[in-house]
């Protein structure tokens, strides 16, 4: 009788959807007319229930009538129209229902119901390429509807339901294939959360205030953007490279070139480099009726300008190392940071900050940040006088025994080759306990541990400490064949040599054992 119930309620709200499913339709269908526009609030209710399928096809469906509306202009404000007029209130009606209907799906953003937390997502972004070409095509030029954009931008950073099916959507989908969303991702979420935390800033300085719920989360907003940033592998390299879009390339709308008044031509977001101006050839008749060709610059859209992506990428990646990281989020940045961020900055340098905060954090954190710091000095001109003050005083016993070891031994015999470490010859004897190698006389070292070492036991050390008795004649050593060594990988290599004989035991093995109790 159990099973029975089951199985008639299961039956009903099948039913149930099916008959919602059609109402929905002919709702939907009925909106053809405009004195049918109450319909939009029945099926927006629908949109909220709390039965997923039925909230499903109630936001599509709502989104084909506003998207419907949008494009034949019926959202848009009226001109030379008495605002006390019926028409006029009417439409100011329905764009309020277009604005209510977008704050809600953006609301299902952190829906736990994936099926209602993905298709929000991708009805957003069908939202905002159905409103950038409708102002494009009202006013004929380049238009990126980036203040609803940055909204959408908004719930998903904030989220607190933010999780991996979402993650992969925005980033897969979205942000590594369309060079325009990606960078106005970035640009909108570099000044939300810099909104934030000088909002937080301010709430800590008036003693006054002791709300601590106003506070925004800046540590779950830097874990969200930066699951992002850091799934994001595709930026360009070269302006050549910025040829994918979600609404139109820019270049469809550019004006046709014309000789400029002055040298100095600006961009809607800065000075333009040389590289953002494009030379195109005319042929014009001169004062003889012959042709002639001349050259007229031109400017090229910021999004199709490699600097502004740079920017942006820059602005997002600093603002978001202001906020509060976990140890684990400092290690996987300075993990990409040499590769995957570096090369993309606008101005490096601006990452010293963070560099040289991680390098003070001590630990794992301090080895990976050696790297950054190494490359702004050798590549960026970078002045940081106590780059190996800092680089010595991470040379203790407890190195051996962190995960990143042999990264970080890589990385010193780069450094200690490098011709920026000048040695000073000193006459004090080695202070063990000094952090700074300039000022602990190591030169004077009689270097008695290497003596020790000679005497080792296991064969392979004892060779190479020999070697710094002898004179330097050889070439010299690959150290990169040595640091992937542990004690495991010695005991194992030992275990598994082949021996031309037994080794000796300490004492006589016995040839007869007798017990006695």
């Amino acid at each position: 009788m159990v099973q029975s119930s089951k199985r008639k309620r299961a039956n009903s709200t099948v039913e149930n959807f099916k008959d919602v499913r059609q109402k929905i339709r002919s709702l939907e269908a009925g909106l053809s007319d405009k004195s049918n526009l109450n319909n939009i609030v029945d099926m927006f209710r629908y949109a909220k229930s709390d039965n997923a399928q039925i909230a499903h096809t109630a936001i599509h469906a709502l989104n084909r009538v506003f998207t419907n509306f949008l494009m034949k202009g019926d959202l848009k404000k009226l001109k030379n129209v008495d605002s006390s007029s019926a028409q006029a209130k009417v439409q100011m009606w329905l764009h309020t229902q277009y604005v209510d209907y977008l704050t809600y799906v953006r609301s299902l953003l952190a829906s736990e119901e994936p099926g209602l937390q993905l298709p929000a997502l991708n009805i957003l972004m069908a939202n905002i390429k159905s409103e950038s070409e409708n102002l494009m095509n009202n006013n004929g030029a380049y238009h990126f509807a980036n203040d609803i954009y940055g909204l959408i931008v908004k719930a998903i950073i904030f989220n607190d339901n933010f999780n991996e099916h979402l993650r992969k959507e925005v980033v897969e989908k979205y942000l590594n294939v369309y060079d325009d969303l990606r960078h106005y991702f970035m640009k909108d979420a570099a000044a939300l959360m810099e909104q934030a935390y000088e909002k937080n800033e301010e709430l800590k300085k008036n003693k006054k205030n002791k709300d601590t719920a106003a506070l925004e989360d800046l540590g779950s907003v830097a874990k969200n953007v930066f699951a992002i940033l850091e799934s994001i592998r595709t930026f360009p390299t070269e302006a050549s490279e910025i040829d994918e879009f979600w609404t139109v390339n820019p270049r469809k709308y550019e004006p046709k070139p014309q000789k400029p008044k002055t040298d100095d031509l600006l961009g809607d977001e800065g000075l333009l480099s040389d590289s953002d101006i494009e030379e195109e050839d005319t042929t014009q008749k001169n004062n003889t009726g012959k042709q002639q060709q001349k050259k007229y610059k031109k400017r090229k859209h910021p999004l199709l300008q490699l600097g502004i992506h740079q920017r942006g990428f820059s602005d997002c990646w600093v603002t978001m190392l202001k906020l509060p990281l976990t140890e684990e989020m400092y290690k996987k940045i300075l993990l990409i940071l040499h590769k995957r961020i570096l090369p993309h900055m606008y101005e490096p340098k601006l990452l010293m900050d963070f560099l040289t905060e991680s390098y003070n954090i001590g630990g794992a954190v301090s080895l990976l940040a050696l790297n950054g710091l190494f490359t702004l000095i050798t590549e960026h001109n970078l002045d940081y006088p106590d780059f190996y003050k800092k680089l010595y005083s991470l040379l203790d016993r407890n190195l051996m025994h962190v995960k990143y070891r042999s990264r970080f031994f890589r990385l010193l015999d780069l450094f200690l080759s490098s011709a920026n470490k000048a040695i000073e010859e000193h006459n004090d004897p080695f202070d063990m306990d000094s952090m700074d190698p300039y000022e602990c006389k190591a030169i004077d070292s009689s270097l008695w541990e290497v003596q020790t070492l000679s005497q080792h036991y296991y064969a392979n050390v004892s060779t190479l400490a020999k070697i710094f008795g002898e004179q330097f004649l050889k070439p010299k050593y690959n150290l990169e064949d040595f640091l992937d060594h542990t004690y495991a990988t010695f005991f194992t290599t030992e275990i598994d040599r082949k021996r031309k004989k037994e080794p000796a035991l300490a004492i006589e093995k016995p040839s007869v054992v007798v017990w006695e109790i």
